[in-house]
């Protein structure tokens, strides 16, 4: 037998665990992958493709301190390699390092200048830091490279929006329709240009329910332009929004949409409209509980007597692509019954409803998910609460569309709409925000609520024992 005989046998054993790893990976068979890559690191401890595919399928599990480990490892046998300093700015994106990834990237595109995933990522970092300047010009870098990038052009338009710079980032974001998760634009031919028209105007939703309810208060200045409006909402938003100021006519999507002259998307309204951070139409109510279902929640609420009624919600859509860094662990509603004499109310549906029972004193909030059954139902208990503490969703919206004071505790990376370094918002004149002071905080910004919270219950009680 030759000297390099047992070499050889560990490279072909390594060869055969890591490429059955690789297909299971593949095959979405994780548990499979990881032994594989774990057992090929045995046979070659100093495999650079085995630490970073073990990275990538750990990080496919959302095991994301496990993935940073290996690709650290993986850096430590070769500083400079490019993929594995893009790997780990993606997983510090993900652990809110928000810094630190863009200084892994900006490392990683010293290397490689033309390498459009890691301008890209590394402008999405810069922008998650609030660096928004860096972040277009790194957006605008991408796009130069690659013109056919409409990812790097919607990621840009967003940041022109954070910043507030609205006649900008609304031009740049109707390139929306060139993504590939985007569905086709409809109506083409009949694309409205915000010109006045004679006939009806068609509005079509798109994107979630909190954006349609900000986006319907349009509808009135739509209407001031033709003889009719159109439009076209969610199901579960239908019978809410029957009411609101300037719609003529609601259908639900899918259904078959009367005659039309023009249509627009909801989110192309701004553009449309020219409006400007200074011109946002900030009256509220404009979106109202009807007197029936109103009668109804204050019928089931009598029981609380004079408690100070606060609403809360803790996770928005899970299909939303951020929605882990907007949805909050409901152990911080805790820091809530720092306030006397207050009775919590979920507002909160879908499966986070369940997380309720692991506080192991979820009997101190009242579950009202099976009272919800629709937004007619959240608005009509809405209109019978003192205030809504909420996360970033639809209830935030819904609350601050009907007037209610609505505290939203918003993350350091926050969504467009709510711009940076503000405690107001022009879009809800009701809505306060309550922001990360830095990445993941949110047991900073719940002691904040709680205190203020015991404020506003003492004042509020203050104010109607004054009132008799």
């Amino acid at each position: 037998m030759s000297a390099d005989t047992p070499n050889t046998s560990r490279r072909e054993k390594f060869k055969a665990v890591f490429e059955a790893a690789v297909e299971a990976s593949k095959a979405g068979n994780y548990t499979e992958a990881l032994e594989g890559f774990s057992k090929a690191l045995v046979f070659s401890p100093r495999s650079l493709p085995a630490m970073r595919y073990l990275g990538d399928t750990l990080f496919k599990q959302e095991r994301y301190e496990e993935a940073l480990a290996c690709f650290r490892r993986a850096l430590d046998e070769k500083p400079d390699h490019v993929v594995s300093l893009l790997n780990l700015g993606l997983v510090l994106r993900k652990l809110w390092r928000f810094e630190e990834a863009a200084a892994a990237l900006e490392h990683a595109h010293a290397l490689a200048p033309r390498d459009t995933r890691v301008l890209f990522h590394w402008a999405l970092s810069l922008k998650d830091a609030g660096r928004l300047s860096e972040a277009e010009q790194r957006f605008r870098q991408t796009v130069e490279i690659k013109p056919d990038h409409y990812d790097a052009e919607v990621a840009r338009a967003m940041c022109l929006l954070l910043d507030g710079r609205y006649k900008e980032g609304w031009d740049a974001y109707e390139i929306r329709w060139k993504l590939k998760v985007t569905p086709e634009p409809r109506y083409q031919d009949r694309q409205w240009d915000g010109k006045p028209v004679k006939g009806p105007i068609f509005l079509s939703s798109e994107q979630g329910f909190g954006d349609t309810i900000m986006f319907c208060r349009f509808a009135r200045f739509v209407r001031e332009r033709c003889d009719r409006v159109i439009l076209e909402s969610q199901k579960q938003l239908r019978n809410l929004l029957t009411d609101v100021e300037g719609i003529d006519d609601i259908v639900v999507q899918k259904e078959t949409v009367p005659p039309f002259a023009r249509h627009a998307y909801l989110l192309s309204l701004p553009r449309l409209l020219d409006l400007t951070p200074e011109t946002i139409p900030a009256p509220v109510p404009y979106i109202h509980a009807t007197p029936e279902r109103r009668a109804w929640a204050a019928n089931m609420m009598k029981v609380l007597g004079p408690l100070v009624r606060v609403g809360i919600t803790w996770a928005g859509n899970p299909k939303y692509g951020r929605d882990r860094e907007r949805s909050i662990e409901p152990r911080h509603i805790l820091e809530l019954l720092e306030a006397r004499g207050i009775a919590l109310l979920s507002l909160q549906k879908g499966a986070p409803v369940e997380q309720l029972g692991e506080l192991g004193c979820q009997s101190l909030i009242s579950n009202l998910d099976r009272q919800i059954n629709d937004f007619t139902d959240t608005a009509a208990i809405v209109s019978q609460l003192d205030i809504v503490v909420t996360c970033d969703s639809a209830v935030a919206h819904l609350a601050g569309a009907m007037g209610k004071p609505v505290w939203v505790a918003v993350p350091y990376a926050p969504d467009w709409r709510w711009f940076l370094g503000r405690e107001d918002t022009p879009w809800y004149p009701t809505m306060r925000l309550f922001r990360q002071s830095h990445p993941g905080d949110w047991d900073g910004v719940f002691r904040r609520i709680g205190k203020d919270l015991a404020v506003f219950a003492d004042n509020l009680r203050t104010q109607r024992a004054a009132a008799g």
